[in-house]
C-alpha cells in the first residue's frame, strides 16, 4: 500500500538550511520568521526553522541565496 502524505499546515514549521549572500548578517532572517538554531562558521549559512507560511517570504530576501529542506541523514 503506498504512503499518502499531506501538505503541512501554513503554521506548521519545517527545518531548513539557508545559504546567504557572503556578506548578509543572518539577522535579517528573523524578522521574516526564520528561528535560527545555528550560525555555520566556515560559509555563510545558518540552519534552523521556519513556518511554512513565511518560507516564501524568506526566500525571496536579496540576501537568501539558497533554501534547503533540512532532512536527517542516516549512515549505512
Amino acid at each position: 500500500m503506498a504512503r499518502v502524505e499531506r501538505a503541512p499546515e501554513e503554521s506548521s514549521e519545517i527545518p531548513v538550511i539557508i545559504t546567504l549572500a557572503p556578506s548578509a548578517d543572518p539577522a535579517v532572517l528573523e524578522p521574516k520568521g526564520m528561528r535560527i538554531r545555528r550560525v555555520m562558521e566556515n560559509i555563510p549559512a545558518v540552519a534552523g526553522s521556519v513556518a511554512v507560511g513565511d518560507l516564501a517570504d524568506l526566500a525571496e530576501l536579496g540576501e537568501v541565496e539558497r533554501v534547503e529542506y533540512d532532512g536527517e541523514m542516516h549512515a549505512l
